[in-house]
């Protein structure tokens, strides 16, 4: 078996992207770049290049914000115990 798990959200308890934007952008960004994904969701790809692009912070400081963010959900290391015990790839 192989395992493919989602990072934000899904392991950790909050998304680290929208905690970004949230940052830079304000709550606002949910209003220019989510209109369109809702109409009918576009690749993932041009949303994540649209809401990254007009950052202009290092690396460095947005890797803090998200480590401030990076909550895992309960139970989730014991998932990867028993993926690991039972021999299943996990990919995030």
């Amino acid at each position: 078996m192989l395992i493919l798990c989602d990072f934000d959200g899904t392991i950790t308890l909050e998304d680290v992207t929208n905690c970004i934007w949230d940052h830079y952008h304000g709550p606002q960004w949910r209003e220019w770049l989510l209109p369109d994904y809702r109409a009918g969701p576009p690749p993932p790809l041009p949303v994540m290049s649209a809401g990254f692009k007009p950052i202009r912070a290092p690396l460095a400081e947005m890797m803090t914000i998200a480590q401030h963010h990076r909550t895992l959900r309960t139970g989730f290391h014991a998932f990867m115990t028993e993926c690991k015990k039972r021999g299943w790839p996990l990919y995030v």
